[in-house]
């Protein structure tokens, strides 16, 4: 396993910007769930107060507003927890570099949702890391510096 990680480098040196880049964003999924999981962010309403007062601001469709309100807002506590753990599986993929395509999909779903709300605060860096997560799944970027690359030479398949 060590022997290919080395590997990779050698093989896929050309996306080595791209594992750099790779790893910081895994070690801010990381250090986005460690705050929730730090802060009572799971135990207390803050996700229905947080959504509440961003659709106050929001320039979001009636139907998207009307989803927020009836389904996420009331079962704050199941979506709090769902969006802990997504975060944290993304971070750790993006780290180790396994499965990295798997959670790209994830991050693109989770990046969605956040522009699906349509608050300009937050709108440009959750379009620069949709950008993120769809050049890193197609790519393929757990291939260097990754695990990836390992199960890649062995188990030829979509997945790596």
């Amino acid at each position: 396993m060590f022997y290919s990680f080395l590997e990779s480098i050698k093989f896929t040196a050309h996306i080595f910007p791209l594992a750099i880049f790779r790893i910081g964003i895994g070690f801010y999924f990381l250090n986005q769930s460690m705050d929730k999981l730090n802060t009572n962010y799971l135990v207390t309403p803050r996700l229905a107060r947080d959504l509440s007062e961003l659709l106050s601001s929001s320039q979001a469709s009636v139907n998207f507003k009307y989803f927020i309100s009836e389904a996420v807002i009331p079962s704050w506590q199941f979506f709090a927890y769902l969006l802990f753990f997504l975060q944290l599986f993304i971070g750790f993929s993006f780290i180790s570099g396994f499965l990295v395509r798997i959670s790209s999909i994830l991050g693109v779903v989770l990046c969605t949702f956040y522009l699906l709300i349509e608050v300009s605060s937050i709108t440009p860096f959750f379009q620069i890391l949709l950008l993120s997560f769809i050049s890193m799944g197609f790519i393929g970027a757990g291939r260097c510096l990754g695990m990836d690359y390992f199960f890649y030479k062995r188990y030829n398949g979509w997945l790596w």
